[in-house]
């Protein structure tokens, strides 16, 4: 492509036909431009890019024209029967397993019972085998950064006959990895080989059988799109939702901060206490207006959801693991009325207050914009209020607000400073609640609330346009006339 570009850009300089020459290193840079962006995100089947998750045969509450908002990852609320598990050291040059594997199919995959240390980073092997004395088939390299916290790490190999005994899985490491396993004692029951001995013989390993099982979870084919039926990625859209998880490089900076903050969005959702993120900020996710979770539920595993409080909606089964989508009956509406508020324009100031466990949402938010509230504003009494969303578009939301007391009006979307606020037709000074949700303060009685996103820059951008096609017709006219002289 460099090389077509660079041979007509050496030719303009000889040929005559200027226009022709332009007109073809406009394609060029077209074509160079969509191959890259082609490649960055490639593209797929129609029907697997809408694929409709099976978790939406269930019917989904939504108030009319207001999408639910989900989120959804492998793992909530859920544990694995560890009641007998136990962690084995680190894999490293003294310590070395395999497993018996059945292969269903000639490209299975296997969810590894891994747990990283977190003082130690190291890589190990994973091996296939015909049996446990002979050299891998295949092997894979996983390294520790790559091993998820509560979660399998899945590996998958192509190209086996499908045998459900014949094959042995082999985890091994010349170094010390930090990476451990999770193993059941199986009394009675040989399964498990564990060899610590750096360099032992066939015959030393075949006698180190133990009553012991890895925790392996065997799924039947590779193609399964978890992501997919759990309706991550861009599919919630498919579901008529919206999501409560970073899905793009564009995605504006104080949603994405937030949702990473206080929804662990690339990060383990388990902290070292072992308590996941969905506990220790539910009442965020119920202030976020989360109505709607999924999970993944691996074979063996236990679903704590139920004891949370969350309803579970639908269930789907796909090979070995189980998926669910629940509804939160906590979740906060999409818009509400709340008393009092705080002005503190720093983000990360806000964050650290809305980690107080005194802190009430329901009564008090933080309020960042470019003029402090009065003080009448920051301070009122909670009264009775109604509520109607009116028009809930992508550039408007229309709200009917009757409340007997003056209040911060909140919904619970993304704001930014291209969406303007007014009441009654008047325009508001631009807050911010909790560093991302539209608000405005509204006076006690019957108002028309309305935030539409207006930005310069699409205007800007019109003219801009208009202006460089008038350039280029204008440079034009001048080397006609001359051609024709």
């Amino acid at each position: 492509m460099f090389a077509a570009g660079l041979a007509l850009f050496i030719g303009s300089i000889f040929v005559r036909r200027r226009l022709v020459v332009e007109l073809s290193l406009t394609i060029l840079i077209v074509i160079t431009l969509l191959s890259f962006a082609w490649n960055y995100n490639p593209v797929v089947a129609r029907e697997q890019l809408i694929a409709s998750s099976p978790l939406l045969d269930a019917e989904i509450s939504s108030t009319e024209h207001i999408p639910p908002r989900l989120y959804s990852r492998p793992q909530l609320l859920s544990s694995r029967n560890s009641t007998k598990l136990t962690t084995t050291r680190p894999i490293g040059p003294s310590l070395k397993v395999w497993q018996p594997v059945p292969v269903f199919t000639s490209a299975p995959c296997y969810g590894l019972p891994l747990n990283a240390s977190d003082d130690q980073s190291g890589a190990v092997q994973i091996g296939i085998h015909d049996n446990v004395t002979a050299e891998p088939l295949q092997s894979h390299i996983l390294r520790s950064d790559e091993v998820r916290a509560g979660e399998h790490s899945r590996v998958c190999f192509t190209g086996l006959a499908a045998n459900e005994n014949q094959y042995s899985l082999s985890i091994t490491s010349g170094e010390e990895s930090g990476i451990t396993l999770a193993v059941q004692q199986t009394p009675g029951e040989r399964s498990l080989y564990v060899v610590r001995k750096e360099s032992p013989t066939q015959e030393e390993i075949v006698a180190s059988q133990k009553e012991l099982l890895l925790d392996v979870v065997v799924y039947d084919e590779p193609t399964i799109d978890e992501e997919a039926i759990l309706m991550a990625r861009h599919l919630q859209a498919a579901a008529g939702m919206s999501s409560a998880r970073w899905i793009g490089a564009l995605t504006l900076k104080p949603y994405r901060e937030f949702i990473e903050f206080f929804f662990a969005n690339d990060r383990e959702p388990i902290d070292g206490d072992n308590t996941h993120i969905l506990t220790q900020h539910r009442e965020l996710f119920d202030f976020a207006g989360v109505t709607h979770l999924a999970q993944t539920l691996p074979q063996g595993a236990v679903d704590h959801m139920s004891s949370a409080g969350f309803l579970q909606r639908a269930e789907a089964t796909e090979h070995d693991s189980t998926y669910r989508l629940y509804e939160n009956p906590d979740a906060y509406p999409k818009a509400l009325i709340v008393a009092n508020a705080r002005f503190e324009p720093a983000a990360d100031e806000v964050r650290s207050g809305l980690l107080n466990r005194d802190f009430a949402l329901d009564h008090t938010i933080f309020v960042s914009g470019p003029v402090p509230p009065t003080d009448q504003q920051l301070t009122s009494q909670t009264g009775e209020h109604e509520i109607t969303i009116e028009r809930y578009t992508d550039t408007e939301i229309v709200l009917s607000v009757n409340t007997t007391q003056p209040g911060w009006l909140v919904v619970t979307d993304a704001s930014t400073p291209q969406w303007q606020s007014f009441i009654d037709g008047q325009e508001q000074a631009h807050y911010v609640a909790n560093t991302l949700f539209k608000t405005v303060f509204v006076p006690g009685g019957d108002h028309e609330v309305a935030f539409r996103y207006h930005s310069p820059a699409i205007a800007q951008s019109k003219r801009l346009t208009l202006v460089g096609i008038g350039i280029l017709i204008a440079a034009n006219i001048p080397y006609r006339r001359f051609k024709k002289g």
